[in-house]
């Protein structure tokens, strides 16, 4: 009788704690519906640029190689093709294709033609994946010439395309490259919202939130008093997270420290601003942790790129996921580290932070 006792009173307790009944019930569920529909690891639709300097039916057969499965998204099409890594960067593509001039004749005379592919290898997964889909393209390209010239029997014989493949950025697809530049994000994240989520909970708790009010603060100069620390907090944090990267894991770093804090500043004032937006909706330091961890974090860390590609999600998720800051910041502190892109490159994601942290 006393256990039921204790039992039914920590039942009634919890139902009064109507803030918490949300978090423990449908938090769950929300995060069940993200993770299922964003964890996969099949990439699909990646972006293909093209270069297709022969113009011929051959070459147009080998885009419709490419293009007929649902791997590629032909994105950007030209005929003369700039010989550096800003070929694809423009395009916002993750795999360029460079059709050479002589294809067709190569294949008419009997030789075989070749075929480069550059890879983005900024991205691990997608770079692998799509590495291995170029090539059963081009495998699926040669069989249908050959069955339509009647050679079937001349499989292994007759000369077709040769793939030629070069990978930039990360040239040996090394998974650290990738994962550590991208933890820095979810590091700041952490930190930064975690510490904000509790500034305005602990004057609410102490009971000290009515004397701020009455004093002669403005609403401006209390918000600022309650961010400026925990942005110096995280600016360090990216320096020490940045070193360790560095001369620790060995982690390339060809872009500009200054553009790399200055994209983190403006990510921090994202992180800062929803830690602070936390902190006035809660009334409890828990129930600040949980919202922050379970509404905020979690779904966020799914759907934003550091580990399932955006690509591979429903185009309604995709699009959710623009209004997502660490998404704009994972884009742009990898690329700072692995591609050595500058404030101007970055201009988009930077657009989107500085929007949505405001």
């Amino acid at each position: 009788m006393r256990l039921k006792h204790v039992i039914r009173k920590e039942f009634i307790q919890f139902s009064k704690d109507k803030r918490m009944i949300p978090i423990v019930f449908i938090a769950p569920v929300i995060q069940l519906l993200v993770l299922g529909h964003a964890a996969n690891l099949d990439v699909v639709n990646l972006d293909l640029a093209v270069c297709d300097e022969d113009t011929s039916s051959s070459s147009r057969a080998l885009v419709r190689s490419l293009t007929s499965s649902r791997y590629f998204i032909e994105t950007h099409r030209v005929t003369r093709c700039p010989d550096d890594a800003r070929f694809f960067e423009s395009a916002e593509a993750a795999i360029a294709v460079h059709i050479p001039r002589n294809l067709q004749s190569e294949l008419d005379a009997g030789r075989t033609g070749s075929v480069l592919f550059t890879i983005d290898g900024s991205n691990t997964v997608p770079a692998g994946q799509g590495a291995t889909m170029t090539l059963l393209a081009v495998e699926r390209f040669n069989r249908q010439r050959i069955e339509e010239a009647g050679l079937a029997h001349l499989m292994d014989l007759r000369p077709g395309v040769d793939l030629r493949s070069r990978i930039w950025f990360n040239p040996d697809l090394e998974t650290k490259n990738f994962f550590v530049p991208g933890i820095l994000g979810l590091l700041l994240m952490l930190i930064t919202m975690i510490l904000t989520s509790m500034a305005v909970v602990k004057e609410k708790e102490r009971g000290t939130i009515e004397s701020i009010i009455v004093s002669p603060l403005s609403p401006l100069t209390l918000v600022m008093g309650k961010l400026v620390p925990f942005v110096i907090i995280g600016l360090i944090d990216v320096a020490l997270v940045v070193a360790v990267a560095r001369f620790h894991f060995h982690i390339p770093l060809h872009g500009s420290l200054v553009t790399l804090f200055i994209v983190s500043l403006l990510f921090i004032l994202n992180t800062t601003g929803l830690g602070l937006l936390v902190s006035t909706i809660s009334s409890t330091q828990q129930e600040a942790m949980m919202t922050a961890m379970f509404f905020i974090m979690m779904p966020i860390m799914y759907i934003a790129g550091f580990v399932f590609p955006i690509e591979s999600m429903p185009e309604a998720v995709q699009w959710a996921t623009y209004t997502i800051p660490l998404r704009h910041f994972l884009v742009a502190i990898r690329a700072i580290f692995l591609k050595g892109s500058t404030f101007m490159d970055l201009w988009r994601e930077c657009a989107w932070l500085a929007g949505t942290g405001l």
